[in-house]
């Protein structure tokens, strides 16, 4: 299988959706994950079919990731982050042409992480950015001729790496408004790079500062704004600034050519894209075509070079037969999916996808070989008091056809638990949503007979009132009420026949049911160490679960669970976890996704301008 990401046509399924808290994250792989998704950087750029004209060369042959490349003015040197296989990890420096890596830095004494080095102009200094917290991020400068690091202070998340001045006496970067825990607003500021002082704002609000080769305009992203500020020869602001180019989300990355003449900015929508724009008048931006990867640039250099982190993530669909022993395993293409995966209709003629033509997430049908694709939503209701955008979750159509459910939750970041569901009819039509007083409502399962949604309920955090998380509750389709079962759990499935309701318990650790018509709870398996997708038949349940005792290095465990004789049989093992797992009709076939954590290796892009 490729260890490239298989991205065909933007296009993307989005099967099941956990919370961020139940991940087993390691941390430095979190702490990339989450740049990727925006949360540090926002600086990832997704495109389309790749260009002849677009060339990706890697730059290291290193054991572990590379990122984050930045080349010294006389172009003769890289630093860059690298973390080893024992996740070791800091900033490096090594000949752009040779194969000597030097150690520069790595965690201080606070266990700050160091990230995103820049170089300064002069070739004496490099400024990077040291991760302490989601919220808590200082920026550097390193003098490589003492060692010394002079600390400017706490930086915005959202550009934390900064820009230097053409002389490399400053440093633009941006800071938070006011106390981060209060308030994300962001504004560009002015720091002096000798005494690490900051000598004055630039603007009232923006992010990702970028100061022009020349040193006298600054290029900023105001929300969905690119800004324009001039400056004069004390790098203050000369007259207001100007908007050069507006979008419909945010701007997340912006670049200046060498010559000056163009800025390359990363609009941040569900899928990332990347425009350019001339300094002329009458001028509009541009897309850029491209690539079958996932890159953040870091710096564009003479000879229409871009060095740049380069993301690549396996992405398959599985399917075992369960009809032979040991069962048979194999990938299949997306568009060979089965009854009972969340995207295909009951006849399995029709399946539902997201689709994001535009970059903006939004839900498609087609027939099941592909044809006849048509947009059903192209938006979805934003979150308000706070705001954020929605993020979709497929949960599936209904038994009898006509419904498609689907979850939305908050875009940016996983503090927010809140989640809504919705309903649309599959003949196009108004969006519903259901308990639309709930705080959030997940993980959705359809009954048998269509006339109600099974899902898990939760609450603020700080709602003390609720000593138990994640209810279990019975959602009305006609009407949206919402009846509690009396059991607490997560994932929950029904029964084929619809009679029983399975969730895995709280801790992840047991499976458990409960009659649909009401009754007791009944706890079916205990202590059984992170359950991560499972599927009911009408005889057995399929489980993927982490070994017993030391599971350190062991594959996941792909077992059956007799729901007669309670036996646990194990049926072999897989060197991934997957996210869902779902029967086809006739229990012959399980299908199951593999999502691979992230890969990252620092790149040299030509052709990009």
């Amino acid at each position: 299988m490729s260890s490239r990401a298989r991205l065909p046509r933007s296009r993307f399924w989005l099967l099941e959706v956990y919370q961020a808290s139940f991940l087993p994250w390691r941390y430095i792989g979190f702490m990339h994950t989450v740049r990727a998704l925006g949360w540090i950087s926002s600086s990832v750029i997704l495109l389309g079919t790749a260009l002849a004209q677009i060339q990706i060369t890697p730059l290291f042959e290193l054991e572990g990731e590379t990122s984050a490349p930045s080349l010294s003015p006389d172009g003769k040197t890289l630093a860059f982050e690298w973390c080893k296989p024992d996740y070791s990890c800091g900033i490096y420096t090594r000949p752009l042409a040779g194969s000597d890596v030097r150690f520069l830095a790595g965690r201080d004494s606070r266990e700050g992480m160091p990230i995103s080095p820049r170089w300064s102009p002069d070739g004496k200094k490099i400024a990077f950015s040291r991760f302490y917290s989601h919220f808590d991020n200082h920026l550097i400068v390193l003098d490589l001729a003492s060692r010394i690091e002079r600390d400017l202070g706490l930086v915005c998340d959202r550009s934390p790496e900064g820009t230097w001045s053409p002389d490399s006496r400053f440093i633009a970067t941006s800071v938070y408004r006011e106390d981060p825990s209060r308030s994300l607003e962001c504004r560009p500021a002015l720091f002096s790079a000798e005494t690490g002082t900051r000598l004055r704002s630039l603007a009232t609000l923006g992010s990702a500062p970028a100061l022009s080769p020349d040193g006298r305009m600054l290029a900023y992203a105001n929300e969905g704004a690119l800004m324009l500020l001039r400056l004069d020869s004390d790098y203050r602001p000369a007259a207001p600034a100007s908007v050069l180019a507006r979008e419909q989300r945010g701007i997340a990355e912006v670049n200046w050519t060498p010559d000056g003449k163009q800025i390359l900015y990363l609009v941040w929508r569900d899928s990332p894209h990347l425009r350019r724009i001339a300094l002329t008048p009458g001028s509009r931006p541009q897309a850029i075509p491209g690539l079958d990867s996932q890159l953040k640039l870091t710096q564009l250099t003479s000879g229409g070079r871009a060095f740049a982190t380069e993301t690549t993530q396996v992405s398959a669909l599985w399917r075992a037969d369960l009809g032979v022993t040991p069962p048979r395993l194999e990938t299949i293409p997306d568009q060979s999916f089965g009854s009972g995966i969340p995207g295909c209709s009951p006849d399995g003629r029709s399946r539902a996808f997201f689709n994001a033509p535009t970059g903006v997430t939004e839900l498609w049908l087609s027939d099941a070989n592909g044809n006849n694709e048509r947009p059903l939503v192209k938006t979805f209701p934003s979150f308000v008091d706070p705001a954020d955008d929605a993020s979709p979750s497929l949960a599936g159509w209904s038994p009898d056809s006509k419904w498609i459910a689907f979850t939305t939750f908050p875009s940016h970041g996983n503090a927010d638990g809140r989640s809504y569901l919705f309903v649309v009819p599959e003949a196009g039509g108004l969006l519903r949503r259901l308990g639309s007083t709930a705080y959030s409502i997940s993980k959705p399962v359809w009954s048998v007979d269509s006339r109600s949604i099974y899902a898990t309920q939760d609450f603020p955090y700080d709602d003390s009132t609720q000593r138990e998380r994640s209810p279990l509750v019975r959602v009305d389709v006609a009407n949206g009420q919402i009846t509690p079962l009396g059991a607490h759990g997560l994932w929950p499935r029904l029964s084929p026949d619809g009679k029983m309701l399975y969730f895995v318990t709280n801790r992840l650790d047991g499976l458990a049911r409960i009659p649909t018509a009401g009754g007791m709870e009944e706890s079916l398996l205990q202590r059984v160490r992170s359950l991560y997708a499972y599927a009911v038949g009408s005889r057995s349940v399929y489980l993927f679960r982490d070994p017993p005792g030391d599971h350190s290095g062991l594959a996941t465990q792909f077992v059956r669970f007799d729901l007669e004789s309670r036996e646990v049989t194990l049926l072999g093992g897989i060197p991934f976890r997957p996210r869902f797992a779902a029967l086809s009709k006739d229990e012959r076939f399980l299908y199951f996704d593999q999502q691979d954590d992230p890969k990252w290796r620092a790149v040299m892009v030509r052709g990009l301008f």
